[in-house]
């Protein structure tokens, strides 16, 4: 085949590939934070990292119940923990983004405002 016609066929695949490498190289980093963190930080970001991976999982559970990664349980299971995880973020939000030093004008952003439908909605 040509070299063209080859990148074109696996080039989804590729870039799957990229964005998972840099999702558990922060996943790692992140890890790494919370065993370096007091014990008054590092349940917050033991949070923020459960967040982060179930909500990345979630959003691809198609993919690992087709393929055979995971099975319907496991995949309700995610989902619970991922809408678990921001309902325990809800009450701390602000505090977690003024920790972050978001800016104001990113936080008045229309998504701010709209309550957006939970998995089991």
């Amino acid at each position: 085949k040509d070299p063209e016609r080859a990148m074109s066929e696996v080039q989804d695949h590729l870039m799957h590939l990229a964005t998972a490498h840099v999702e558990r190289v922060a996943f790692e980093a992140v890890q790494r934070e919370i065993e370096r963190a007091g014990p008054s930080l590092a349940p917050l970001l033991a949070l923020l990292r459960d967040t982060f991976w179930a909500s990345r999982v979630d959003a691809d559970i198609g993919w690992f119940l087709m393929t055979g990664v995971v099975e319907t349980p496991k995949a309700k299971a995610i989902r619970y923990l991922a809408n678990k995880c921001c309902q325990e973020l809800r009450p701390i939000a602000e505090t977690v983004t003024e920790g972050f030093g978001i800016p104001d004008a990113v936080l008045a952003a229309p998504i701010a405002f709209d309550p957006l439908p939970t998995a089991d909605a």
